[in-house]
C-alpha cells in the first residue's frame, strides 16, 4: 500500500505538466553503442527504448518509486519501527530537490534513482551476501557509474581493486570481477572519446 501510495504522488507531482528539454538534451537521445561518446549508455538506452517525452517522464517516475521502496524496505527490514522506516524513507523519496528531476529530459533523474538503488543494494549484500545479491550490487553499480561521467571515477577504483586483489592473490578475477573490469575498460574509451571532443571543439 505504501509503494503504491509513493507512486501515486509522486505521479501527481508531474501529472499535467510539460516535460524539459534543455541544451544538453540532445546528446541524450542518440544511442549508438558502437561509437564512443559523452553521454554513456544507461540513459541513451533507455531514452532509445522510450522515445516520447512524456513517456520518459513516466520511465523516471516508476524508477525514482522503485528505487525509494526498495530502499524503505532494505531499512525496514529487522529495525525495531519497521513502519516508521519505511515511511520517513518514502517521505524522502518525494521532496522537491529529488522529484523535480522527473521532468527533466537529462541523466539526473535515473542517476539519482541508480544511487538510491546502489544504497539498498549495497546495504541488502552486506546484510545477506547471497549470489543473487552480489550480481543485484554488480549491476546496480555499474549502470549507476555508467550513467553519469562524473561517476566513473568509481568504476574504474572498482576495477583496479579486482586487478590488485587478483594479482595479490594470483588468481583469476571472478565473473563478477571481470565485469567490472570490462565496464572500467569501456569508461576509459568513453572518457577519451569526451576528451578528443573536448579538444577539437576548441581548436
Amino acid at each position: 500500500v505504501l509503494a503504491l501510495a509513493h507512486l501515486a504522488v509522486r505521479a501527481a507531482t508531474v501529472w499535467g505538466r510539460t516535460p524539459a528539454r534543455f541544451p544538453d538534451t540532445a546528446g541524450y537521445l542518440v544511442f549508438d553503442p558502437l561509437t564512443p561518446s559523452s553521454r554513456l549508455w544507461p540513459v541513451t538506452l533507455a531514452y532509445w527504448l522510450v522515445r516520447n517525452d512524456a513517456a520518459r517522464v513516466a520511465l523516471q517516475v516508476l524508477a525514482g518509486s522503485a528505487a525509494w521502496v526498495w530502499l524503505a524496505a532494505v531499512l525496514s527490514r529487522g529495525s525495531r519501527f519497521a513502519a516508521p522506516v519505511r515511511v520517513v524513507t518514502l517521505l524522502l523519496g518525494l521532496v522537491p530537490q529529488v522529484s523535480r528531476y522527473d521532468l527533466a529530459i537529462l541523466s539526473e533523474s535515473l542517476s539519482i534513482s541508480l544511487g538510491v538503488a546502489l544504497v539498498a543494494a549495497t546495504m541488502d549484500v552486506a546484510r545477506r551476501p547471497r549470489p543473487g545479491a552480489w550480481w543485484a550490487w554488480t549491476a546496480v553499480f555499474v549502470t549507476f557509474a555508467m550513467s553519469r561521467q562524473q561517476h566513473l571515477p568509481i568504476l574504474f577504483i572498482a576495477a583496479a581493486a579486482v586487478i590488485t586483489s587478483a594479482a595479490v592473490r594470483r588468481r583469476s578475477p571472478s565473473v563478477r570481477g571481470l565485469v567490472l573490469v570490462v565496464a572500467g575498460l569501456v569508461g576509459v574509451v568513453q572518457l577519451s572519446a569526451t576528451s578528443a571532443q573536448i579538444g577539437r571543439a576548441h581548436v
